[in-house]
């Protein structure tokens, strides 16, 4: 993931971009989608840059320099990767070398679909098989197939003469010694990247 913080707004879109970019598949302004970095006179444009095979060994600075490269194709009014137009202020740079899985002929096969071989359990993650690749997307569409899935098997079983409906949770005893009896889930944090600013380039154009 890559965010570069520019001099001025942008865009005023509030949503995630695909993008037709060979290196830049999606981005975002986040001066406008976000609450936490809303800004109305600067933007935060956030992007995944992938694939990355090829790149993840590279520098930082060679893989702003392509990215700003992609940007000036993207909005050519507004940025040029020369740093004539709109002016990066400060970037930042997150890379995880397996965050994305390559599609090869033959894994679509090897994933498994919602329901399985072993009573009662179910699965539900972008790995499962749905018509998406490993995403947030896939993930909520194999949450929807297995919730299905779910349903369809209690319906069958309920047409069932020896069927006894399991009982509820309200209806089951509460073990207060148990382990985990007093766990908590704890409030989710984001993740914080300490960034800085862009060294200004001197009269000969250098950094």
């Amino acid at each position: 993931n890559i965010h570069i913080w520019f001099d001025r707004k942008l865009s005023t879109v509030d949503n995630l971009i695909f993008s037709r970019s060979k290196l830049l598949s999606v981005y975002a302004d986040m001066s406008e989608a976000c609450a936490e970095y809303a800004d109305p006179n600067r933007s935060m444009l956030e992007m995944v840059f992938a694939p990355a095979k090829g790149w993840i060994g590279k520098s930082d600075e060679e893989i702003f320099a392509a990215t700003m490269e992609e940007l000036e194709r993207l909005f050519p009014e507004e940025i040029a990767a020369d740093g004539s137009k709109a002016k990066a202020v400060k970037y930042s740079m997150v890379k995880t070398a397996t965050s994305v899985y390559e599609t090869l002929p033959g894994c679509e096969a090897m994933r498994p679909s919602q329901t399985s071989p072993i009573s009662n359990f179910f699965m539900a993650g972008d790995f499962t098989k749905q018509k998406y690749l490993a995403s947030m997307e896939g993930a909520i569409l194999s949450g929807q197939l297995a919730a299905k899935a779910v349903a369809q098997t209690n319906l069958v079983r309920e047409k069932s003469a020896d069927w006894v409906p399991p009982l509820k949770a309200d209806e089951r005893q509460f073990n207060k010694n148990s382990p985990d009896a007093k766990d908590f889930t704890p409030d989710k944090q984001l993740y914080r990247v300490t960034v800085g600013k862009l060294d200004e380039p001197s009269e000969s154009g250098s950094a």
